[in-house]
């Protein structure tokens, strides 16, 4: 199963994201949007010694999904950080807890994955969609400002 696919590019960029389980989704979707943003194919085999404990509100299902695809972007964006992995925490139902596995923007050395490499603003509730697709795994449709 592949965890995410690009689907259209123009001034703005969509990706839809596959999973079984709603903190799989949200992983899949922060490889996809990383994907983009360095032009390479993350995956969880990429160092993982440096981490973050990052925690943010959790308010719906799609609310925290851009929440934490925004919050990624901005600490990378700050921190020249690209996001590849994620450990979901316990934590209270109005929180999302998880550490976030990162490299330095320089130091990654994946094959390059696609020559539509873009630089993502932002993460929009436009088009947002979370649904159960025909063969019952999770599906999101996300839209990047670039």
């Amino acid at each position: 199963m592949e965890k995410f696919e690009v689907t259209s590019f123009a001034d703005r960029l969509e990706m839809k994201a596959f999973c079984k389980n709603y903190h799989e989704l949200l992983a899949n979707c922060a490889y996809g949007m990383f994907s983009i943003i360095s032009g390479k194919l993350l995956s969880k085999s990429l160092d993982q010694r440096k981490t973050e404990l990052i925690k943010i509100p959790f308010t719906s299902d799609s609310e925290t999904l851009v929440l934490f695809l925004n919050e990624l972007l901005y600490r990378s964006d700050m921190n020249n950080k690209v996001y590849c992995g994620f450990s979901f925490l316990e934590s209270p139902k109005e929180q999302l807890t998880f550490l976030a596995y990162y490299q330095k923007r320089e130091k990654i050395k994946t094959p390059r994955y696609d020559s539509r490499q873009a630089k993502i603003k932002s993460v929009t509730f436009r088009r947002l969609k979370i649904k159960k697709n025909s063969q019952g795994e999770l599906e999101a449709r996300v839209l990047f400002d670039i």
